[in-house]
Formats: structure tokens, sequence, C-alpha cells
């Protein structure tokens, strides 16, 4: 069993059309502009893979997701719903093709959640990749 638990904080886009990624480690950040989970739309959550001092994060355990887990989400009223993984990649953080994953999913409800991963680059202080996992819905609890 891998568990991942975070507190969900609310995040925009920076200047350069990429997620804003949550301050705290052990945060994680859902897209405020795209769908609320259990919506049809994409649900997008992002957060750290490791710290400065490359101990774990919220997202340490993504790297370890598979087609077919079950990823559950819950709300602040508490309301959990069942995604079932379908899809995880690494996306190049130079692809101009990596913000793909913030577009609507033809209304089907989706979950989509980043991390880093790939190779540290020191003198850029990120990964060369993002893990993007995604997910689709399969039940509201």
């Amino acid at each position: 069993e891998r568990n991942i638990s975070a507190d969900i904080i609310e995040v925009g886009l920076q200047t350069d059309g990429t997620l804003d990624t949550p301050k705290k480690w052990n945060e994680a950040g859902w897209y405020k502009k795209g769908a609320k989970p259990g919506e049809d739309g994409n649900v997008i959550i992002n957060a750290h893979f490791d710290d400065n001092f490359g101990r774990p994060a919220a997202f340490w355990q993504l790297k370890n997701a598979t087609v077919g887990d079950t990823v559950l989400l819950e709300d602040s009223l508490g309301r959990q719903y069942a995604y079932q993984i379908v899809d995880s990649l690494l996306v190049d953080i130079n692809d101009p093709d990596r913000l793909k994953v913030l577009e609507d999913t033809d209304g089907k409800s989706e979950l989509t959640l980043i991390t880093c991963g790939g190779v540290w680059l020191p003198g850029k202080s990120t990964y060369d990749k993002r893990l993007v996992v995604k997910a689709e819905l399969i039940d509201s609890l």
C-alpha cells in the first residue's frame, strides 16, 4: 500500500504558464481553475517530491504508483472520490507540450497528479522531468 496524505491548498499559474507549487513540503496544490473532485473535467493536484535536502515530501510515494492502482481523494466536506490510474509518464520540463496536462478532458472526470522526476539539475534547483499520473473517476463514496 502506498499512502499519500497531504493537506491541499489552492494554486494558480506562474507567469510562464506552469502550475505554481505549494511552499510547504507537506502540502499539495489543487489548480483552482480546474475541476473539483467528482466534477466533469480535470482535477489537477501537484506537490513536491522531496525537500531541499532530498528528504521525502508530499508526493514522494507517487513514483511507485502503477496503472490500475486506486487513488482516494477526500474533499473538505469529507466526501471521497475513487480514481483509477490509467497512465503514468515522465514529461521533460523543456517539452512545449508539457502544459497539455492542464487541458480539459472532454467531459470525463479525471485526476492528474504531478510531481518532480528524472535527474536533479543543481544549476536550476529543479528536476529535468515531471512525473504525471492520470486517473479516471470510478466511484463516489
